[in-house]
C-alpha cells in the first residue's frame, strides 16, 4: 500500500511487521498462548526496507518496537520474546 504511513497500517493492539520475510508461525501460537492480541502486517516494500532492513518487527499498542530479529522459528525462543514483551518472566 505505497502512499499509506505504515503507523496508519498498524493494528489495534501489537502487530507483528513482517519486512520482506516470512510470517513468525511461533511468535504467532506464543502470542496466542499468552491471549495476547496480535495482528500481522506483511510487505516487501522498497523504501520500508530501506528504513528497516528485512526482517520481523514486533511494535506495541504504542506503536513503540518491543522486538526486532531477522526471523524466529523456534518456539522457545518465541515464547521468551512474547513472555518478555507483556512483562512477564521468561516462559518455557
Amino acid at each position: 500500500m505505497l502512499g499509506v504511513p505504515i503507523f496508519d497500517r498498524l493494528g489495534r493492539w501489537f502487530t507483528m511487521i513482517c519486512v520482506g520475510v516470512p510470517l513468525s508461525q511461533p511468535l504467532l501460537a506464543a502470542a496466542a498462548k499468552h491471549r495476547m492480541p496480535l495482528e500481522a502486517l506483511q510487505t516487501d516494500e522498497r523504501n520500508l526496507t530501506k528504513v528497516c532492513g528485512s526482517g520481523l518487527l514486533l511494535v506495541r499498542p504504542d506503536q513503540h518496537i518491543a522486538w526486532r530479529g531477522r526471523a524466529c522459528e523456534n518456539s522457545r525462543a518465541a515464547g521468551a520474546i512474547i513472555a518478555r514483551v507483556l512483562g512477564h518472566e521468561r516462559s518455557a
